[in-house]
């Protein structure tokens, strides 16, 4: 187990990884292949697609973390464990960091077929 402050910054320290180490070999990797970290149709693989360099990865219970090339981080957990907020927490913060990313689901859907509602 670990803290959100933990996880912070131990993605800040992945991010900010010296050349030649083996952390920043793994750190690009994930910039060079984010759909390795997420699979090729999540939120989090298009939104490292759309900011250069940022690392970023979602995780069980609706927690997320991220850091950009100078080492700013996040963590975040939703507390009710859904993965819902989730998304909007991460564009939110990056919007503090001066950064936009794409929009995320148009439409709520129930097992992707039908729409049950739309973000507002």
């Amino acid at each position: 187990a670990t803290t959100l402050r933990g996880l912070a910054t131990a993605v800040s320290k992945l991010a900010t990884a010296a050349p030649g180490t083996p952390e920043h070999l793994v750190a690009d990797g994930i910039r060079t292949h984010p759909e390795l970290v997420g699979g090729s149709r999540r939120d989090v693989t298009a939104v490292m697609r759309a900011v250069p360099g940022l690392i970023a990865k979602d995780g069980f219970e609706a927690v997320q973390i991220a850091a950009l090339p100078d080492g700013t981080a996040i963590a975040a957990k939703i507390a009710d464990g859904g993965d819902r907020a989730r998304y909007p927490v991460l564009a939110g913060a990056l919007k503090l960091c001066g950064i936009d990313v794409p929009p995320g689901p148009e439409n709520l859907r129930f097992t992707g077929k039908l729409t049950v509602g739309s973000p507002r």
